[in-house]
């Protein structure tokens, strides 16, 4: 399971030091380009998943799951207020059945990584669905 959560979270370091870069130099400048923006709206947005309760550790599985919608630009769909809600929703919302299904993925050779992926992709995007409209985001 490690060696998937090393794939996905394997540019995790680069954009954070993107992140940081920008993010001074946002301070010192009003006028940033869309890409710049970009970078400090997902920066923002992977500072705030990767914090953890110190007593209530998450599950590898579940923190593959985070990591890759931080990474693939899921939550750029939600405002960085929302998240932590979001999370709590998404992992709330993880059958057992998904859970073993990460696991078997994992452990067995048949599967690739692109069934991994898509999923994640089929899952998030269910997940972040149902909860704009539970919080009323969606028209």
């Amino acid at each position: 399971m490690l060696d998937r959560l090393r794939k996905i979270a394997s540019s995790l370091r680069f954009e954070l030091a993107q992140y940081r870069t920008v993010a001074v130099l946002a301070e010192l400048s009003s006028d940033l380009d869309p890409t710049t923006k970009h970078q400090i709206h997902r920066g923002e947005r992977l500072v705030e998943i990767l914090k953890q309760s110190p007593y209530r550790p998450l599950m590898i599985e579940q923190q593959i799951i985070l990591l890759f919608a931080a990474m693939n630009g899921f939550f750029d769909l939600l405002e960085v207020n929302t998240l932590l809600n979001f999370e709590q929703h998404l992992i709330n919302s993880f059958t057992s059945e998904d859970l073993a299904l990460l696991h078997l993925i994992d452990d067995s050779e048949g599967f690739p990584f692109d069934f991994l992926v898509y999923f994640l992709e089929v899952l998030l995007t269910n997940s972040i669905h149902s909860f704009q409209q539970k919080q009323g985001l969606l028209k």
